[in-house]
């Protein structure tokens, strides 16, 4: 039941991220509302087989951040779909290659904790 509660939860942050306007994105991280998100994004509920809904909106996320498909970051709504997209990816499953100059300060040192930090060193 909680893992199920956990996902109806994502979904619906999900959901909250998405209309939310994007120069909006930065104060409402400063409230509890951020500290709730990075809490779900190291849940491990990402480890659980995904539902079609929630595959879908994982590749819409994914796919608003390539460049080869109109995207990428500093285009509008990239922020939004970021954050979504970090909602389903383990932690330590996903790479921004140059964030310091793709990621605002606010997401940044988050994003670096979570992903960036927890990826392991090619051997």
């Amino acid at each position: 039941e909680i893992c199920s509660e956990l996902r109806q939860l994502r979904l619906d942050l999900a959901a909250a991220i998405q209309r939310c306007p994007e120069q909006q994105l930065e104060q409402l991280w400063g409230t509890d509302l951020g500290d709730r998100y990075w809490a779900m994004v190291r849940s491990g509920v990402q480890k659980e087989a995904p539902t079609p809904e929630e595959e879908a909106l994982k590749q819409a996320a994914t796919q608003r951040l390539q460049p080869a498909q109109g995207g990428g970051f500093g285009t509008p709504g990239a922020l939004n779909a970021f954050l979504v997209a970090m909602l389903f990816f383990e932690p330590g499953s996903m790479r921004v290659d140059g964030a310091e100059t793709k990621l605002p300060a606010w997401l940044l040192t988050p994003y670096q904790q979570v992903f960036a930090e927890a990826i392991p060193a090619a051997s």
